[in-house]
This record gives C-alpha cells, sequence and structure tokens, in this order.
C-alpha cells in the first residue's frame, strides 16, 4: 500500500509486502495453530529502466575488504540481489543485496586469502544469472 510520495525515476525502488495468515478458531482443548508470515519482496522498476536488467549491469560492481568485512559498490541504477558471491571459492554467507547508487557491508566470518571474487546476481524471472568475476580493490 503507497501512502503517497512519487515514485523514482532514475532507480529502482524496493518494497516489502507482509501478509499474515491467522487461522481461525473454534474453542477446542488440545489444538496447534500457527500463524503464518509471508514476506515478499517488491521491486519497482521505472519506464526508463526498462530497456535492462539488473542481470545485464551485474558486471560494473566493485568489491573491496574493508577490515573483517566485504564492501561492494554498485553504481547502476538497479538492486543487485545476490545469489552467491565468493572470494577465492569460498562462500560469503549473508550476502543479500545491494541499492542502487550506494554500497553494503558484509560480515566475512572468517578472513579470506586472495583476491578473486565472483558473484552471481538473480534475475528478473527468480534464476540464477550468468557468473561474474572480479577483483578486489585495495
Amino acid at each position: 500500500m503507497r501512502l503517497g510520495g512519487n515514485l523514482p525515476k532514475d532507480r529502482e525502488a524496493l518494497y516489502w509486502l507482509n501478509v499474515k495468515a491467522i487461522p481461525s478458531s473454534e474453542n477446542k482443548d488440545n489444538t496447534l495453530q500457527i500463524a503464518v508470515n509471508t514476506r515478499i519482496k517488491l521491486i519497482y522498476r521505472p519506464e526508463q529502466l526498462k530497456d535492462k536488467s539488473p542481470e545485464a549491469v551485474a558486471g560494473q560492481l566493485s568489491w573491496s575488504r574493508q577490515g573483517g568485512k566485504l564492501r561492494v559498490n554498485n553504481p547502476t541504477p538497479y538492486y543487485m540481489n545476490f545469489q552467491s558471491v565468493k572470494i577465492e571459492g569460498q562462500e560469503v554467507r549473508d550476502a543479500t543485496y545491494v541499492a542502487p547508487f550506494s554500497s553494503a557491508d558484509f560480515a566475512l566470518q572468517e578472513v579470506k586469502a586472495g583476491n578473486a571474487v565472483s558473484w552471481i546476481v538473480i534475475n528478473d524471472f527468480g534464476g540464477s544469472g550468468a557468473t561474474q568475476q572480479g577483483r578486489l580493490a585495495g
């Protein structure tokens, strides 16, 4: 539900739809009822960005190590949702997404040696895009 304001024209916008299903109840003893909460990510893409997709520009991301964190910089107008991020073939857990024209930091569970980074973004259809390759800066 939008409550006003203009949608951006130069970048994608992210919204979350939260739906909670609470079962009806009859006053019976010894019953178990479970409420289910579903969270759906909705991404709005302005008309002027419809000619490309995040997957097409995923190679423009730049990566660096900042102490015990991995930083990704996104110079594009698209949300980049990661299916996988690896340093020297080792998975970086909890690498989620990076917003347009911004950066995001992801904790490294252990200090990874080497500078080779690879990543896969989720495409517009929910599948895996092509594997991208790069080097950590700095």
